[in-house]
């Protein structure tokens, strides 16, 4: 499932059986600037990881020989004639300041945004062009659920009713 689609449900669900302040969710998949983090972090995560932009900024060249312990630059080997090049004082100064940039990038945001802190970004605050002359906010595309929502029968939300109903502890 896409991140912002599995994103929107899980924190929707969560939030609908009342149990949201009491799960962290943590979200990672193509979040590389600080848009990604602003844009993941309004549709509910709580942490967002970022695996394969700190490779690069390590030097990885994705030659995709992760796997073989053959990685030309040896940033994924344990083969002593291929890491040698891999100098980690020099590689780890290169991966904070991308890091340091990309958090820089983010309150940039925030602050554009008019909030104090990233923990008051909302879908509201992220506008997507759905067509040549149409935006919409993600509080439109993805909307919350209320707190609680999924526990009254009477209550559940219209798209939420049926899978509901079908879901059960008993199998995954």
């Amino acid at each position: 499932m896409p991140l912002n689609l599995g994103l929107s449900f899980a924190h929707n669900a969560l939030r609908g059986i009342g149990v949201r302040d009491r799960i962290r969710v943590l979200a990672a998949g193509k979040i590389v600037t600080g848009f990604h983090l602003f844009r993941t972090l309004a549709l509910g995560a709580d942490l967002c990881a970022s695996a394969r932009p700190m490779m690069l900024a390590l030097g990885c060249v994705q030659a995709r020989r992760c796997n073989d312990n053959s990685c030309p630059v040896g940033v994924a080997t344990q083969d002593p004639a291929r890491f040698v090049g891999l100098v980690v004082p020099e590689k780890a100064q290169r991966v904070a300041r991308y890091h340091a940039a990309t958090v820089a990038s983010l309150l940039d945001l925030v602050a554009a945004a008019g909030l104090e802190s990233p923990a008051a970004i909302r879908p509201r605050h992220v506008l997507r062009r759905t067509a040549p002359l149409g935006i919409r906010s993600f509080a439109e595309l993805y909307p919350w659920l209320d707190e609680g929502a999924l526990l009254a029968r009477s209550d559940r939300p219209p798209g939420w009713q049926a899978p509901w109903e079908e879901a059960t502890p008993d199998r995954f």
